[in-house]
């Protein structure tokens, strides 16, 4: 009898103690794998636009002889010019009074630019500047109101293996949000100028994106979607394949204001190819050559130094040494901090331009 009661009463406490925990388990609020917010946020201040490219008279073909099979064709080729070509790009607003990043090459040669909003209107917009070698553009349009836009992230802060969120219109299709992770940071690729070092992701990127948001788990903008490397081809040719390719927010912010500013792109140059070195203690650029002639020349830099410092800026990429290179003016004297061996030094360099 005794031992039913003490079994009566184990069971008892045991349920007990299995509905309390049941009941704290329940009160604990599992981590969210939806990107339902981030998106909601973001997708107000990401535009569609459409681009129409200024008619150009068509190059001249041989004249074919009297009586061939297509001269009457080629007659009617001659008196016609060819037809405009309509492209599709993204972009997003960057502040309230209608200030829009998006890629040169979605603007590029265009004789009208259409945006479209996410709440469906439409502004004629007028092109600011745009910088070929870093292939960032900015745009202007009068809403008459004021606008969301995306707040900037630190490219440089993000790393390898961050979520990240493409937003663009892919394809003409506008609002589309696709998720992935940032595969690699600073990625020279072929199609890439001196000045570009891309985020790699595999968030999917296609035709269209160009111009778009790349934005990181917080719903800051950390690139600007800008290449593929796809089925037939790169650019705007095939579809993805996990490998996109976006601007680095930090260098492509001090371009745009640039571009707002003065309506054009000055980039310095000193003269090095660097890449990003780690060594446990200290970051920093390593040099990978010197041009010959260069500014970097003139200061003695040489392969395999390791440049910590411009100026006042500490140097810990080599993406951070092209933007902080570019925040100069071509003829600037700057100052670099650089390691050899076991010991740093210090040199002075007149920059030149690029």
């Amino acid at each position: 009898m005794i031992r039913s009661t003490l079994q009566g009463r184990t069971l008892a406490l045991s349920l007990l103690v299995f509905i309390v925990c049941g009941q704290a388990a329940s009160q604990i609020e599992r981590p969210s794998t939806s990107f339902a917010a981030i998106a909601k946020r973001v997708e107000p201040a990401v535009v569609s636009i459409d681009t129409k490219s200024k008619i150009v008279e068509p190059q001249a073909r041989a004249t074919p002889a009297p009586g061939a099979s297509d001269d009457i064709m080629e007659f009617f080729r001659r008196q016609m010019q060819q037809r405009p070509v309509y492209g599709v790009g993204s972009g997003f607003l960057v502040d309230k009074t209608g200030y829009i990043v998006t890629n040169a090459h979605v603007v590029s040669n265009a004789a009208n630019i259409t945006v479209k909003l996410d709440t469906g209107e439409q502004f004629q917009a007028k092109i600011v500047g745009a910088d070929e070698e870093t292939d960032v553009a900015v745009l202007k349009i009068d809403a008459r109101r004021e606008l969301p836009f995306l707040k900037f992230g630190s490219s440089a802060k993000a790393e390898v293996g961050d979520w990240v969120l493409a937003v663009g219109s892919p394809f003409g299709l506008a609002k589309s949000v696709t998720a992935g992770i940032i595969s690699q940071k600073q990625r020279e690729t072929q199609y890439a100028s001196a000045f570009q070092k891309f985020i790699q992701t595999d968030a999917a990127i296609n035709p269209g994106n160009s111009g778009g948001a790349l934005v990181d788990a917080s719903g800051a903008v950390i690139g600007i979607n800008t290449a593929i490397a796809g089925f037939g081809g790169s650019g705007a040719q095939g579809g993805s394949i996990g490998l996109g390719f976006a601007i680095p927010i930090d260098a492509a912010r001090e371009i745009g204001e640039e571009l707002i500013a003065t309506g054009n792109a000055v980039h310095a140059a000193l003269g090095v190819n660097a890449q990003t070195v780690t060594d446990g203690e200290r970051d920093g650029a390593q040099v990978n050559n010197v041009e010959p002639g260069s500014p970097a020349a003139s200061a003695g830099l040489q392969e395999e130094d390791v440049i910590i410092g411009i100026g006042d800026r500490e140097i810990r990429s080599s993406e951070e040494l092209v933007v902080a290179i570019d925040a100069y003016d071509p003829g600037d004297t700057i100052t670099i901090e650089f390691v050899r061996g076991t010991g740093s030094q210090t040199v002075q360099a007149v920059l030149g331009q690029a």
